[in-house]
Formats: structure tokens, C-alpha cells, sequence
């Protein structure tokens, strides 16, 4: 019998392995160790990793501190680009499965406007021209050991969600660097962990995000837009720290959209933990992604409306064109032709925007129309509002 994996002996080692990945040793302040020795101790405590879902875990993690230590290397060389401006960024949020996905690879083939591309999540540098990213030696790294290893390894995870290195990604990647994130308490099973991040105030952590934001951007000051399902979970942090913010929020029916996420959440993880079953995936879900919209909810009620624009996901699948030119005039966004083309182009050359996660129903995971009301409180009228403008 295989020795059992202990997560929390492995705290030093993935510093080490990180700083090795990296040629780096500079993590920064130290206050995200206790969050990420209560992640690691929840995993000892409650998850039943394999062998290959363990050693998958604890690179991701090495992942993660390879991105931090990156990002510390330019604040610290760079300190005046941790201040430029960033002005009236656009977020898409919602929970996965709802869309968000397809409208950003979609909206950010706009030339006019800045995007995160994973390579730059991975590995925040300040932005080097187009032409030189296929020389740099942190997007071959990214390429190469990211993209190519996960294409190799975990293909189906490439077929749910398609990753390139050059691509728009979400901005998780940054968010993560301080330890909180949906990941480690949607994806992972780690109690204390959810407990705390869920009630957490997460302004600090948002701060650092906008300061790695300021590094990528290299003193570009053009519109961002970004987009990270885990946003809905912080809205008062993100609108502490970036107070014009404008926020696309994707809807899905819910009891549809929260058993998709399950199955999502299903499909990812149930290679690596050979004891989970779908009954926990679903319980899981409803505890955060649920718990989620309603939290997003309650926040949204606290701010400026006009600052909010509501698009149902078969509003983009029906229409794209013309839910990306709404946005646009919403918040009083120039459309210009060169935008124009490239959205068409991005849609020539992806007419599908759709990922398949296979068959399954809602009941597989114990999601119903009882236990979700219970778990999204008032988003339930929200969702009713935005399907009825929407006409579905």
C-alpha cells in the first residue's frame, strides 16, 4: 500500500520547487502562508486524493507560487507601474457555465481594448510587444510546461475549458497569488478553508490584483476587460479598489446553471479522488456557487446600478454581435470598425462558442429547484427580471 500523501509536509517543498521553477526567492510579504497551511491542512483533514490527484494538487499550488514570485520580481523592480491608472475596467462575471467564457473570448478580440492573456497570468511580467512573446522565455515556459503538459495529461480538461498561451484567460491566476480564490474552496474539498474565504474581506487581496494588473499593463492605460467567475464572491473588495468598475454579469437559469457547474466540477476532479461522488460535488456546489449568487446579490444592492449590465447566456449564443454592441453603448464604449471586424473574425473562426460536458441531469447531483432557491436567496428575482428582458 502506497504511502499516504501529507499535504502540510509539503509546505517548504513547494516553496522550493517554485523558487527553483522561477530562478526567484522573493515571495513577498508572508501573510498568505496561513492561508495556504489551512488549505493544505483541510486536505489532509477531508480530501481522498490518489496518488496522481495529490501530486496534481501540490502542482498547482508550485504553479500559483511561481506566479507569485514573478509578479513580486517586477513590483519590486518596477514600483511606478504598480500606480498606473486603470480606469472604468470591465469585469464579466457569473457563475461557470453561464457564459462568461464565450462572451470574453469573444468581446476581447477587440484590438482597442486590453486583455489578460494566460501566459501573462501565469507569469506577470510587464507586457512586451506581440511580436517578441514567442521569444520570451516565461510564455515558452507557460507553453511548454503549462499548456503542453495539460494537453498531454488532462486533454479533456483542454476539451471543457481551451486554453492557449496567448489567449484571454481569466484573471484567477493573479487573484489566487494571495491565497483566496474558488478554486481552493469550489475545486477543493477544504471546510475551514470555505468557511473563512467566504466571509473574508477581500479588499486587501483585490489591491494586489490591481497592482500585478498595473505591471502587466506596462504603463498602457487603454480599457481593460477581464473576467473571473470568482468576482462574485468579492464584489465589495473589487469595487473598494476599483470604485468605477463596470460589471457584466452573466444568468443562466439556475437549477440548469448550478447542476452544469457541478458537472464541470464532476468532470475535473473524479480522476484524481476515486471516493467522490456526485452527491458531494452537488453539495459543494450549492454551499459556494450558490451561496455565491446571492452574495453577489446583496452586494449589488449596496452600489451604483448603472454600473451593472445584465446578459442572459443565450442572449450571446443567439445574438453576439449585437449583446457585444450593447455592452459597448451601456457603458458608453466606442464600437469602432476595426472592433467590429475582429469580433466577426473571432467569429468566423469559432462559430460554435460551446465546450460539451457529456449528458447528465440536474438530479445526478442532488440539485433541485428546492435546495437551489435555498442556497441563491434573493438572486432568484434578479434571475427572473433579466430572463424576462431578455425574452427567454
Amino acid at each position: 500500500m502506497e504511502d499516504k500523501l501529507i499535504f502540510a509536509a509539503q509546505f517548504d517543498r513547494l516553496h522550493e520547487q517554485a523558487a527553483k521553477r522561477a530562478g526567484l526567492s522573493d515571495f513577498g510579504s508572508s501573510d498568505y502562508e496561513e492561508r495556504l497551511r489551512l488549505i493544505l491542512s483541510d486536505l489532509d483533514a477531508h480530501s481522498a486524493y490518489g496518488k496522481f490527484g495529490g501530486h496534481a494538487v501540490l502542482a498547482q499550488m508550485v504553479m500559483i507560487l511561481t506566479a507569485r514570485l514573478v509578479a513580486q520580481k517586477y513590483l519590486k523592480e518596477h514600483p511606478e507601474l504598480k500606480n498606473t491608472p486603470i480606469e472604468k475596467p470591465v469585469f464579466i462575471v457569473g457563475t461557470p457555465r453561464s457564459g462568461t467564457t464565450v462572451l470574453h473570448r469573444l468581446i476581447t478580440s477587440d484590438p482597442t481594448i486590453q486583455t489578460l492573456p494566460y501566459w501573462l497570468a501565469a507569469t506577470p511580467i510587464p507586457r512586451p510587444p506581440r511580436a517578441e512573446w514567442e521569444d520570451n522565455p516565461w510564455y515558452r515556459m507557460v507553453d511548454e510546461k503549462y499548456v503542453q503538459r495539460l494537453r498531454d495529461s488532462r486533454p479533456d480538461i483542454l476539451d471543457l475549458h481551451p486554453m492557449h498561451a496567448d489567449k484571454a484567460e481569466e484573471c484567477s491566476w493573479i487573484m489566487e497569488q494571495s491565497f483566496w480564490g474558488a478554486t481552493f474552496f469550489s475545486s477543493m474539498n477544504t471546510p475551514n478553508y470555505t468557511k473563512w474565504a467566504l466571509e473574508a474581506d477581500t479588499r486587501a487581496f483585490c489591491e494586489h490584483y490591481r497592482q500585478v494588473l498595473g505591471v502587466v499593463s506596462n504603463g498602457d492605460t487603454r480599457p481593460w476587460i477581464l473576467k473571473n467567475p470568482a468576482h462574485i464572491f468579492c464584489l465589495e473588495g473589487l469595487l473598494a479598489v476599483f470604485p468605477d468598475a463596470r460589471i457584466v454579469q452573466t444568468h443562466r437559469e439556475p437549477v440548469t446553471g448550478l447542476a452544469s457547474t457541478s458537472n464541470l466540477i464532476w468532470t475535473m476532479r473524479r480522476d484524481l479522488e476515486p471516493e467522490l461522488t456526485t452527491q458531494d460535488v452537488g453539495d459543494l456546489t450549492l454551499k459556494t456557487w450558490g451561496h455565491g449568487l446571492h452574495m453577489m446579490e446583496e452586494a449589488r444592492r449596496k452600489h451604483d446600478a448603472s454600473q451593472f449590465y445584465d446578459v442572459h447566456m443565450l442572449q450571446t449564443r443567439h445574438d453576439p454581435m449585437g449583446t457585444m454592441q450593447r455592452i459597448y453603448e451601456y457603458f458608453d464604449m466606442p464600437v469602432s470598425a476595426d472592433t467590429l471586424a475582429a469580433w466577426q473574425d473571432e467569429l468566423t473562426r469559432d462559430p460554435n462558442q460551446e465546450h460539451s460536458i457529456g449528458k447528465y441531469e440536474a438530479a445526478d447531483f442532488g440539485v433541485n429547484e428546492t435546495n437551489v432557491a435555498d442556497a441563491i436567496g434573493s438572486y432568484a428575482e434578479r434571475y427572473r427580471a433579466v430572463a424576462e428582458a431578455a425574452g427567454v
